[in-house]
């Protein structure tokens, strides 16, 4: 018995090692921009599914880790480009990543197509201008990417001629295609990372969930299905009409159905120190409690972070703001994780007897006009 548990404990390691050191090597040619730096990430990030990009680039010299993204999870990787450029890491599973330039004379951004990581060696030339250039790479991944491409390319039409960007015209025709591509291939990376994508720019759509039953039960052990189907789930459970969760703050801080029956509504913004768009609306928000404070309606704010430093940070800006009602701190993540928050800001209207009756992200006009509707 020992010697089969030894056994079983022994090929689960060398499973695990081999898992966690699946290796990648790039040569980027860059002649346009020697001395200059490209960024290595992926194009879009979703609040709270930072974790899931967990890409490991081996630092040197010329690679390291972007100063702007360095209090993020994410994978996010600043290259020095000389004359030879090579880029080496490992990673747990296949992840979609992107290069992205800022060019500091005319101020745009250049975005590559997505590609995949993908073991083995490979080589990557990038023109002056290579914004939404196609990254092609032999690969069995990068393959199956261009071939799924295929199968939703007509859903996508461009609205302006100039610029390279596509919209999606049909997501749950999208999402079927999706689906009935996932039934034949049970174990494709790619058809996950699609689901993820559409979740990071539409929001939650409930077809999700129904897509991501379909794969198989080796992609189903994998981290990054477990983080998107529980935030996925965590959306799916408090959309409007569903009880509110019950948060526990510091201390004795906590929000409960006991906590939202001293009001008639309760109003609650929860935002970020590095959200820009949270900061610039507190002006508004605060018109907002002076006119419907006494009408029984409680504000409250929750900062998403936690961390001593970023509380300091925190205060001196509700202070600047004269920002009056309380403000927790989201205490071990509990209310991004309950909430399902994928942005900032987030605003949430619960009723009094706890059930969400608006949830909405940076929509104020919306929270107002139900506010107005309510109190008449």
């Amino acid at each position: 018995m020992y010697n089969k548990l030894y056994i079983f404990l022994l090929l689960t390691l060398v499973s695990y090692t081999m898992m966690a050191q699946t290796k990648f090597r790039i040569e980027i040619e860059a002649p346009s921009f020697i001395n200059d730096s490209l960024i290595i990430s992926v194009p879009v990030i979703k609040v709270g599914l930072e974790d899931i990009y967990n890409l490991k680039l081996d630092t040197n010299a010329n690679v390291s880790y972007f100063k702007k993204m360095i209090t993020t999870k994410a994978s996010v990787f600043q290259v020095k480009i000389q004359d030879n450029n090579f880029i080496e890491g490992n990673f747990l599973y296949p992840q979609p990543v992107a290069f992205q330039y800022f060019d500091r004379t005319s101020k745009q951004i250049s975005v590559s197509s997505i590609f995949f990581v993908d073991s083995g060696s490979f080589k990557i030339f990038l023109p002056k201008n290579f914004n939404q250039l196609d990254i092609n790479i032999n690969s069995p991944l990068n393959n199956e990417y261009t071939e799924f491409k295929k199968l939703i390319t007509d859903l996508y039409f461009n609205n302006n001629s100039n610029l390279k960007t596509f919209i999606l015209s049909n997501l749950e025709e999208k999402e079927s295609r999706i689906g009935k591509y996932i039934k034949i291939n049970t174990d494709s990376y790619i058809a996950l990372w699609e689901i993820i994508s559409d979740y990071t720019l539409y929001g939650y759509n409930s077809v999700y969930l129904k897509n991501l039953e379909l794969f198989s039960s080796n992609i189903k052990s994998q981290y990054v299905y477990k983080i998107v189907v529980n935030r996925l789930k965590a959306d799916s459970a408090t959309i409007k009409g569903n009880e509110f969760p019950y948060i526990k703050f510091e201390g004795t801080l906590e929000l409960n159905k006991e906590e939202f029956k001293k009001n008639s509504l309760t109003f609650i913004d929860f935002w970020s120190i590095t959200c820009s768009p949270c900061i610039r609306e507190m002006p508004e928000l605060l018109k907002m409690y002076n006119k419907y404070k006494s009408k029984k309606i409680k504000f409250i704010s929750i900062t998403a972070e936690s961390e001593i430093d970023k509380r300091i940070i925190a205060k001196n800006i509700l202070n600047k703001q004269n920002i009056v009602w309380s403000n927790y701190f989201d205490y071990k993540n509990q209310f991004s994780t309950k909430l399902g928050v994928s942005a900032y800001p987030l605003y949430l209207l619960v009723d009094q007897n706890g059930y969400i009756i608006e949830k909405t992200y940076g929509d104020l006009k919306k929270i107002k006009s139900i506010l107005n509707e309510k109190l008449k």
